[in-house]
């Protein structure tokens, strides 16, 4: 036998199998990305409108005890800006997802520029930094008569799941 020849299995991958695995590969994630940013907004949407039903809660909670209601998020102990954890900062950060406010009462869409008092409010969070791809709802709306709103798509789907 010559030095040349091999004894067993040839052992590694040609140049044909890598460029077909990779190219699977690439397929692949062109397909799932756009499939889970899109989980992403949804997940982060649902933590928008679980932070607007606090909200709601903690401004008929101060109404209870001041026959009136505020647009002042430290009197509700709140802070401007909410994370994908729900915790609320006084400036965004890298996790920063909404940008939480109350509004007086809205005749339409939200928001509304009326002036708080006793006839109602709209509690709204307005979509930031990553957020902000979610063109499907953008800013979500709750007023205190419990309608529910979005300044894009239907106020039914973006509430819905």
């Amino acid at each position: 036998m010559s030095g040349t020849q091999r004894k067993g299995p040839a052992l590694g991958f040609t140049l044909i199998e890598l460029i077909v695995t990779v190219t699977v590969v690439g397929i692949l994630s062109m397909i799932a990305m756009p499939a889970y940013q899109s989980y992403v907004l949804r997940s982060n949407r649902a933590a928008g409108k679980a932070a607007l039903v606090d909200m709601v809660s903690r401004e008929e909670a101060w109404f209870v005890d001041r026959k009136a209601y505020t647009s002042d998020l430290s009197s509700l102990h709140l802070q401007t800006y909410l994370s994908r954890d729900g915790s609320t900062s006084a400036t965004q950060v890298g996790d920063s997802i909404y940008k939480l406010s109350v509004a007086g009462i809205t005749t339409g869409n939200c928001p509304s520029t009326a002036n708080l008092s006793t006839v109602g409010y709209t509690v709204i969070a307005e979509p930031v930094k990553v957020q902000v791809k979610d063109t499907s709802c953008a800013t979500l709306c709750l007023t205190s008569t419990g309608i529910r709103l979005a300044s894009a798509g239907t106020a039914t789907k973006c509430w819905s799941h």
